[in-house]
């Protein structure tokens, strides 16, 4: 009895705990924790999802696909989720065309742009009247014009269209002037006729004082059909003297201009072709016609001309081009393109980069989403749970079966891990072997947070 006095005693007169200290821990490692948990929890804008469902998505989507596309700012915010439903969408209709879409298509159609089916319709007849009509008589007057005029056939349709220019500036003169115009000494009559090139007073001093300028003047007008006032003569020999050069890059250095049979004809003829290449140079740029050698011009119209199938595909191609060129997908087409992934991933790529861009959008706008540390984190768990527990004892209010029970979820990937239950008893070694428990029942390696309304939370210790 004395014993039971005396511990009696004891108890009266020891010193109240306090907790006051451990509380205050409590609540700050707990406060921090649920800062965490619900940056990362909360829906961010544009993608209305979280960064924790992000994360699990990234996750699982950096098995197949990997884009280093990234959009920022305004680029970003136009990308909400129901833009991305169109784009998938628009991705998935362009996987159907992959081998236009990716520019590997055997079709010599591949990379034209034609925005409707008036617009495939109206190209295809213009291959078939340039492969039926206009390259025959094209190839008919330069054949004729080579052979009468001694020029050297051009090696393409812009060596064509230089040689077309120059037969008709010749003819222009020769219609002026007789041919002997061209075996004058042209530097010396542009000499001589120099001081009156402005004509008026100039022009009229140099004839009554400069006795060169006069036989000089004479000369030309002998040669001309008619009168022309003094600057006229001097501008028509300087243009002689040019078309006499470039006659004699074209001929090979064998001759001087001389008139064509029938250049007007074979004008019209060479030029026409010319134009209508012009055309087709504007719906398939890539092919550059007008660069083309002329056989190699030949056959590429016999290929467009054998494909009447391709053309009329190619508008609702053109169509989810420019749809995704509008929502400011330039840059993954090109990638695409360049990578050349299966098709079926394409909308997959997009995901990807459009959360990775959405993921570091809010990195850069909330630096604790990353600077949050793991490692802290599971520091800081470690210790909240014995001032959980120490708090409970202190408290007066123990629980009968001395443990303390939650239900936990692994914070990191909880979109592919399962909740489990487990109790934890107040020792500190027990505390580590259940949390360790925890973490592989989740089938993670990393720590486990407690579960609340199906979302990890951190709060007070559930009591049994």
């Amino acid at each position: 009895m004395q014993q039971v006095a005396h511990t009696l005693e004891v108890v009266r007169s020891s010193v109240p705990a306090d907790c006051q200290t451990v509380h205050s821990q409590l609540v700050d490692r707990r406060t921090r924790l649920n800062a965490h948990v619900e940056r990362m929890h909360c829906l961010r804008d544009p993608a209305k999802k979280s960064v924790y469902e992000i994360q699990g998505l990234l996750l699982r989507l950096k098995q197949t696909v990997n884009s280093s596309v990234r959009w920022r700012r305004a680029e970003l915010e136009r990308l909400t989720p129901e833009v991305c439903t169109e784009i998938a969408d628009l991705l998935i209709e362009a996987g159907g065309m992959a081998a236009l879409f990716l520019r590997t298509d055997p079709s010599p159609w591949t990379g034209a742009t034609l925005v409707d089916g008036s617009a495939a319709q109206k190209v295809v007849d213009l291959v078939q009247a340039v492969h039926q009509e206009t390259l025959p008589r094209f190839l008919a007057s330069l054949h004729e014009v080579t052979t009468s005029t001694g020029l050297v056939r051009p090696e393409s349709i812009l060596k064509a269209k230089e040689l077309t220019d120059l037969l008709d500036s010749v003819e222009q003169t020769l219609s002026l002037y007789s041919a002997e115009i061209y075996g004058q000494d042209l530097e010396s009559l542009l000499r001589d006729l120099a001081p009156g090139r402005t004509g008026g007073f100039a022009a009229l001093w140099a004839f009554c004082t400069n006795g060169t300028y006069r036989r000089a003047r004479a000369t030309v007008l002998g040669l001309r059909n008619n009168k022309a006032a003094p600057s006229q003569l001097f501008g028509e020999v300087l243009a002689v003297a040019s078309q006499r050069k470039k006659w004699g890059v074209a001929s090979g250095g064998k001759g001087v201009p001389v008139h064509a049979d029938n250049a007007s004809e074979h004008i019209k003829n060479l030029r026409r072709l010319a134009q209508e290449i012009g055309t087709l140079d504007e719906v398939l740029p890539s092919k550059r016609f007008h660069q083309q050698s002329i056989d190699d011009l030949v056959h590429s119209l016999a290929s467009l001309h054998a494909d009447q199938r391709t053309p009329f595909q190619i508008p609702k191609l053109t169509q989810i081009e420019t749809s995704l060129e509008r929502q400011g997908l330039g840059r993954l087409v090109t990638e695409i393109r360049s990578q050349k992934p299966d098709p079926k991933l394409w909308p997959n790529a997009f995901q990807f980069a459009w959360l990775s861009s959405a993921l570091e959008a809010v990195c850069q706008q909330d630096p604790e989403v990353r600077g949050f540390c793991r490692s802290h984190a599971q520091s800081l768990r470690r210790r909240l749970h014995p001032l959980g527990r120490r708090a409970n004892c202190t408290g007066g209010r123990p629980s009968s079966t001395g443990t303390w029970r939650a239900r936990y979820r692994c914070h990191e990937c909880q979109p592919f891990g399962r909740a489990v239950d487990s109790s934890r008893s107040r020792e500190d070694e027990a505390s580590s072997r259940v949390t360790q428990s925890l973490c592989s029942g989740c089938g993670c390696p990393h720590g486990c947070l407690p579960v609340l309304d199906g979302k990890p939370a951190l709060g007070e210790p559930v009591t049994g």
